[in-house]
């Protein structure tokens, strides 16, 4: 459809525009602008029915960019037609005192042409000054900044509103005394005199009452340094026969560990002892050991003799876990630490396979 002779109308709807801006200038500045006019077809019938119009604004009669767009879906009555512009779409800072210009598109057809100027009209003008009162967030003069901030404060150049100095007026009456003031501080001390001889030393008075008890130290370190567990299979062990000396074996893994001279040496283990099936009940101790880590005897936790050990009697087909533990302070050095045995009978004591009888503890150094 080719539409034209719309622009005949647009002078009234500028009008429109700027009277609602004068007739608003009391109040709040509205934030619409109604367009109206009148739509023919290109047999210059008037157009019924609804139609998409899209208007905008441009800064130039030929700009290809314009600075806003909004679209109206408009009912049509023998061509007559109304839109308040503005409503979707708010024109922002479009309205700065440039000159702009309206374009109108119709459907699918091409911007109308030639674009119509928006200009002002007489009682726009009056937006040029000010009548009654006003009321801005701030005043400010272009090139000078602000003079009134938003508080009421004048902060502009105080020169202007300071007048001449007028003529001394004559002095005034004595009014009465006031009240006394308060003390001033006291000044500084005065430096001292010559220490004078001293006296004869008096007699001793009696001893002062006992003081409050002092508060506690803090906490020393923990009496544990470390603590080490063993586990693992003892195999088949032959303990010596009984022949007088105290031959010890350790039996199961072994756990090396590092003493001071007070250092405490503590564990416990337990181990699944037994004998060879034919043999007869031997008498066995057992307890936990240690010896140096470069070598020697083996010497019982519990004392350099059996003291202490557990005495036990070991049959063949009954395997069954001996417990032990106990304490020593070996000295300064470092030792390798187990469960060991005492064979006081003639024949050799064995535990049952590996897979059966494992030896299990630990072995603790404390200060």
């Amino acid at each position: 459809m080719n539409h034209h002779r719309v622009f005949r109308c647009l002078s009234a709807v500028l009008l429109v525009f700027a009277l609602c801006l004068a007739r608003a200038a009391a109040a709040a500045v509205p934030t619409t602008m109604t367009h109206q006019g009148r739509l023919f077809d290109a047999n210059d019938a008037p157009v019924n029915g609804t139609l998409v119009v899209s208007f905008a604004i441009y800064d130039d009669a030929s700009s290809a960019s314009p600075l806003w767009v909004e679209a109206h879906t408009i009912d049509f009555e023998d061509g007559y037609f109304s839109a308040s512009l503005g409503e979707a779409t708010p024109f922002g800072d479009v309205f700065d005192g440039s000159e702009r210009f309206l374009g109108i598109t119709v459907g699918d057809d091409a911007e109308m042409v030639p674009r119509a100027r928006v200009s002002s009209v007489p009682y726009a003008l009056l937006a040029g000054d000010v009548n009654g009162a006003i009321h801005p967030a701030s005043i400010s003069i272009d090139g000078a900044g602000m003079v009134i901030d938003p508080s009421g404060h004048w902060v502009g150049d105080p020169g202007g509103l300071q007048g001449p100095q007028g003529v001394p007026g004559p002095a005034g009456a004595a009014g009465p005394m006031g009240p006394a003031g308060a003390v001033g501080p006291m000044g500084p001390a005065g430096a001292a005199g010559p220490m004078g001889p001293a006296g004869a030393a008096g007699p001793m008075g009696p001893a002062g009452s006992q003081g409050a008890q002092g508060s506690p130290g803090p906490v020393g370190p923990s009496g544990v340094v470390s603590t080490t567990p063993f586990v693992g299979a003892a195999g088949t062990i032959d303990v010596p026969p009984n022949t007088g000396e105290l031959l010890l074996v350790f039996v199961g893994p072994l756990v090396p560990v590092t003493t001071t001279a007070t250092q405490h040496l503590t564990g416990s283990a337990i181990a699944q002892l037994g004998l060879f099936n034919g043999q007869p009940q031997q008498h066995v101790a057992i307890g936990l050991c240690y010896a140096a880590a470069a070598g020697g005897p083996i010497t019982p936790f519990m004392g350099s003799n059996l003291t202490g050990m557990l005495m036990l009697d070991v049959s063949a087909g009954d395997s069954r876990a001996y417990p032990t533990l106990g304490s020593v302070v070996p000295g300064a050095g470092s030792w390798n630490v187990g469960f060991c045995a005492y064979h006081l009978g003639g024949f050799p004591v064995a535990d049952v396979p590996i897979e059966a009888g494992p030896v299990i503890g630990w072995v603790q150094v404390t200060n």
